[in-house]
C-alpha cells in the first residue's frame, strides 16, 4: 500500500471516528461471550454486531468504514483518539543557550556557568553576552 493510500484510509477511518464521537456512541460489550455492540444512532434501541473488521449496520454490511467500527477500533486503541481540545495544550518549555560558549540553560539567564559570568561579555562585543532562545 503506497503512502497516498495509507494516507486516505487514514482519513476515511479519522473522519468515521469523528462521526462517532459527535453521535457519542458507546462500545457495550457482554461479559460472558466479549461479543461488542454499538448501539445505532438512528435507530435507538437497535443493536449492531461490531468487531474491529466488521460491523451489521448497512454500510458495515456493504463493506464500507463506518462510525461503529471506529468507535470499537478506538475503544480497542486500535485507532487514534483526536486530540482533546478542552485541555490546554502543553506549554512550550523554552531553552536557553548562551551565546559565548553555547551551553544550555535552565530559564532566563545571562550566563550559563561560572565562567562566562567571570569573563563577562565577549572581548571586544558591544554591550552584555546576549541568550538565544530555542524551543525544546
Amino acid at each position: 500500500m503506497d503512502t497516498t493510500t495509507t494516507t486516505a484510509v487514514r482519513d476515511v477511518w479519522a473522519r468515521a471516528l469523528a462521526r462517532a464521537i459527535a453521535a457519542g456512541l458507546d462500545v457495550l460489550v457482554e461479559p460472558i461471550s466479549g461479543a461488542a455492540f454499538v448501539e445505532s444512532e438512528t435507530k435507538p434501541g437497535t443493536l449492531y454486531a461490531v468487531s474491529a473488521e466488521t460491523c451489521s449496520c448497512p454500510a458495515g454490511r456493504a463493506g464500507r468504514p463506518c462510525k461503529h467500527v471506529a468507535a470499537y477500533r478506538a475503544q480497542a486503541g486500535l485507532l487514534p483518539l483526536p486530540p482533546d481540545d478542552s485541555q490546554p495544550a502543553p506549554a512550550v518549555v523554552e531553552t536557553c543557550h548562551c551565546a559565548t560558549c553555547g551551553r544550555r540553560v535552565s530559564g532566563l539567564a545571562s550566563f550559563c556557568c561560572e565562567e562566562c559570568a567571570v569573563r563577562g561579555p565577549l572581548a571586544g562585543a558591544p554591550g552584555p553576552i546576549r541568550m538565544l532562545t530555542i524551543a525544546a
